[in-house]
C-alpha cells in the first residue's frame, strides 16, 4: 500500500466526537476495528466509520509555507461536500482560524 491508501476521514458516531471529519492515518486493521493516528494519539475506531480520501498533501504537524509565511498544520479536516481536505494552521504559536486548501499551501523550504 502507498501512504495515501492509509488516509481516511472519520464519519459521525466515533468517540471522541472531536474526530468527526478529521483526516487520520490508519496504522492497522483487525476484526472491524482500525488503529488510527490522530496527532500524537493512537486510537481504535470502528473501520466502517472511516472513509478513504485522496489528495491530502499535508498531515498534522507538517511545516508549510502560506500567504502569512511559515506555519505548522494544526488540524486537517475533510470537507465531505467539496470532497477535499482543509487545513488549519498555527503561526508563531497562534492558531489561525482561516481554512486553507491544498492550492494555498506549499511544502516549507528554508
Amino acid at each position: 500500500m502507498t501512504p495515501e491508501e492509509h488516509i481516511f476521514a472519520v464519519h459521525r458516531g466515533v468517540e471522541p466526537p472531536e474526530l468527526f471529519q478529521r483526516v487520520v492515518r490508519v496504522l492497522s486493521e483487525d476484526s472491524g476495528w482500525s488503529r488510527i493516528k490522530f496527532g500524537d494519539q493512537s486510537l481504535s475506531v470502528p473501520s466502517d466509520e472511516l472513509h478513504r480520501v485522496a489528495n491530502v498533501a499535508f498531515e498534522m504537524g507538517a511545516l508549510v509555507n502560506c500567504d502569512r509565511g511559515s506555519a505548522i498544520v494544526r488540524d486537517v479536516i475533510w470537507h465531505f461536500k467539496d470532497q477535499a481536505p482543509a487545513y488549519y494552521l498555527m503561526i508563531a504559536g497562534k492558531k489561525i482560524s482561516k481554512r486553507y486548501l491544498n492550492s494555498n499551501l506549499k511544502p516549507h523550504t528554508s
